[in-house]
């Protein structure tokens, strides 16, 4: 019998069966190579062995996903202010955990809900900060109504980052006043530029509008 360590990486089943996806390392890959060489035509016994308690660390820790994102932000930020990538991450986490007011993490195994607090974190400084990212900042949010609350926060457009405005997605009716702390409270807004905000009401309808720039109107309390 020849034992190989391997991680779980995707699993997925249907009406015809299942297939589970396994990930190793060079040397355990080459290991299995030798060994299926001579059993190519054969048919295999395979016994199995989970570690349930380093699988549900696993799934409970950051993805790689989450971890690209982070990075990309970081280097986005890093240009913007002139720094190295690492440098940045350094200063960055000492700000995030004094703000959050917890421990020093790690991003190599810190939990998902960790990394995408962390995340957040970041397309809001960014937000603030004026840093002009490749791609739009929605794309890094799993919480699009978060996304929004910031955009408007920060007075960033939703759609492409730019200076932005309110815009008022419920209409303000001869029952509601402008300005007025109660009304504004049970009105919908999104924060967009002059160019976006002038399309948004030139559009055929609101809904259109916001579904094809994928926008989720927010109340703001």
């Amino acid at each position: 019998m020849v034992e190989i360590k391997c991680n779980i990486s995707g699993y997925t089943a249907g009406k015809r069966g299942g297939k589970l996806v396994f990930s190793l390392d060079v040397d355990q890959a080459k290991r299995l190579e030798s060994v299926f060489a001579n059993f190519r035509d054969k048919p295999l016994r395979v016994q199995i062995d989970v570690d349930a308690k380093e699988r549900l660390k696993q799934l409970g820790t950051i993805t790689e996903d989450q971890r690209k994102k982070v990075y990309a932000l970081l280097k986005e930020i890093s240009v913007h202010f002139g720094e190295t990538v690492e440098s940045c991450k350094e200063s960055i986490k000492q700000v995030y955990c004094s703000t959050r007011e917890r421990q020093m993490f790690s991003l190599s195994d810190c939990s998902k809900e960790d990394a995408t607090d962390f995340i957040e974190f970041l397309v809001n400084f960014c937000l603030e900060y004026g840093v002009q990212l490749q791609v739009n900042p929605s794309q890094y949010m799993t919480d699009l109504q978060k996304y929004q609350l910031m955009c408007i926060s920060n007075k960033v457009c939703c759609i492409c980052g730019k200076t932005g405005e309110i815009h008022h997605y419920d209409a303000i009716g001869l029952s509601h006043k402008r300005g007025d702390p109660e009304d504004e409270a049970t009105l919908r807004k999104i924060c967009l530029c002059r160019i976006h905000h002038t399309e948004a009401h030139n559009y055929s309808s609101k809904e259109d509008f916001c579904r094809d720039y994928h926008i989720e109107p927010v109340l703001v309390g």
